[in-house]
C-alpha cells in the first residue's frame, strides 16, 4: 500500500512538471490521450466551443501569413493537443488528492532532477511549476513555507542557471513580503528596495553605462531581444494602420518564424548610446520573442492579447497565494518562454483556479 501512494506521489508531480519534455519522449499522442481521458467527462460544452473558435481563427491566420502553412497547423494543433493533455493530468491529479503529497517528493525530484545523466534532456523539471506545486501543498497541509520555497527554487533555479526563474523569484518573495507584512515593515521593504537598486546602479549598472557611453556604440544586452522587439513592433503597428485580420485576430502560430527574417538587425539609440541589435533564428521554427506579452500579441492579435490579460488579472485579484504566482510568471515571462498560454506553468495555474472556484477540497489563504 506504501508503494502504490509513494508512486501516486511521484506520477503526477512529474509527468505535470516535466510534461512537453516527457512528450517529446513518450509521442504526445499518448500523453494527450491519458490527459483525455481524465477530462473525458468534465469538460464543459463552452471549453470545446471556444478550442473550436480558436483553432478556426489561427487556421486563417496561419493560412494567410504563414510561408510554411502545413507544418505550421501541424505544430499548432500538435502543442494544442499537448496542452489539453496537460489540463487533463492537472485536473486529474488535483481530483485524486495531489495536494496531499509530501513536499518532500517535491524536494526530491528537483535533486533528482539536478544530478541524474541527461537531465537537461529528459528531466528537466520546471523550477517555477515546482516552486508552485512546493508552496501549495506545504499550504494546504498546513504549513507556512514561504521564505523557505523561496529560498530551495531560488538555489535550485541558480545551479540550473535559470536566470529568468531566478529574476522571478526574487521578485516574487519581495512581493510577498511587502503584500502580507504590517505597514511599518512595508515601509522598510521599500526602502531596501529602492537602496537595492541604487546600489545595483552604482556598483553595477552605472559602470556598464559609463563604458558603453565613452566608446559611442554599445553592444547588445539583451541577446538580440531588442531586434525582435523593435521588428515585431513595426509590423504590428503597420497592421494596425492597414486594419489588417493578423493585427486583430493574431499572424498565426509560430508566426514569427514566418515573417521575420533569418537574421534581424535594428539599429537604435538609448540614452545617446547607439546599440546594434542583431538576432540570429538558428532555423526559423526556433525563433519566439522572450516576452509572453508581444508572443501573445503577435501570435493571437489584439482579442487574443486582451482575453489573455483578462484571464491574469483574475488569477491576481483571486488571492495573494494566487497574485504572489501570477506576479512570479509575469517576471519571468518577460524574459523568457515561461508564461505563454501554452507553458506549463500557466496551465497548472489555470488548473488550480479552476479547481479553487469549483471544489471545496481546495481553499487557498485569502
Amino acid at each position: 500500500m506504501k508503494i502504490k501512494k509513494l508512486a501516486m506521489d511521484f506520477r503526477f508531480p512529474l509527468v505535470i512538471s516535466n510534461h512537453f519534455y516527457l512528450s517529446a519522449i513518450v509521442n504526445y499522442k499518448l500523453v494527450f490521450i491519458g490527459g483525455v481521458v481524465f477530462l473525458w467527462k468534465r469538460l464543459k460544452i463552452r471549453a470545446l466551443i471556444f478550442i473550436l473558435i480558436f483553432l478556426v481563427s489561427q487556421t486563417i491566420s496561419i493560412l494567410l501569413y504563414s510561408e510554411q502553412s502545413q507544418g505550421d497547423l501541424v505544430l499548432l494543433f500538435s502543442t494544442i493537443l499537448m496542452v489539453i493533455g496537460l489540463y487533463g493530468w492537472v485536473s486529474e491529479g488535483l481530483r485524486r488528492d495531489m495536494l496531499k503529497v509530501s513536499p518532500k517528493v517535491l524536494l526530491i525530484l528537483s535533486v533528482i532532477s539536478l544530478i541524474a545523466p541527461n537531465s537537461d534532456l529528459y528531466l528537466a523539471l520546471d523550477p517555477l511549476v515546482l516552486f508552485l506545486f512546493y508552496h501549495i501543498c506545504s499550504t494546504y497541509q498546513g504549513n507556512t513555507p514561504v521564505y523557505r520555497s523561496f529560498i530551495i527554487y531560488i538555489v535550485f533555479s541558480i545551479i540550473m542557471g535559470w536566470r529568468a526563474a531566478i529574476v522571478a523569484l526574487l521578485g516574487g518573495m519581495y512581493f510577498w513580503a511587502v503584500k502580507t507584512t504590517k505597514p511599518i515593515t512595508q515601509a522598510g521593504f521599500v526602502v531596501l528596495g529602492v537602496v537595492f537598486v541604487w546600489l545595483l546602479y552604482e556598483y553595477l549598472l552605472s559602470d556598464i553605462y559609463s563604458a558603453l557611453l565613452a566608446t559611442g556604440t554599445g553592444g547588445d544586452p539583451t541577446s538580440g531581444r531588442l531586434a525582435m522587439y523593435v521588428t515585431s513592433f513595426h509590423i504590428f503597428i503597420e497592421g494596425i494602420r492597414n486594419f489588417e485580420w493578423g493585427a486583430f485576430f493574431g499572424y498565426g502560430f509560430n508566426s514569427p518564424a514566418s515573417l521575420f527574417d533569418e537574421t534581424l538587425r535594428v539599429t537604435i539609440t538609448i540614452f545617446d548610446i547607439e546599440i546594434v541589435s542583431e538576432k540570429a533564428t538558428f532555423g526559423k521554427d526556433r525563433l519566439h520573442m522572450h516576452n509572453f506579452f508581444l508572443q501573445t500579441l503577435f501570435e493571437f492579435g489584439l482579442f487574443g492579447l486582451g482575453a489573455y490579460v483578462y484571464m491574469l488579472w483574475r488569477f491576481f485579484t483571486h488571492s495573494k497565494t494566487f497574485a504572489l504566482f501570477t506576479v512570479v510568471g509575469l517576471l519571468s515571462g518577460l524574459l523568457s518562454g515561461t508564461f505563454y498560454f501554452y507553458s506549463v506553468y500557466y496551465v497548472v495555474l489555470l488548473g488550480l483556479y479552476v479547481h479553487e472556484n469549483n471544489s471545496k477540497f481546495l481553499r487557498l489563504p485569502t
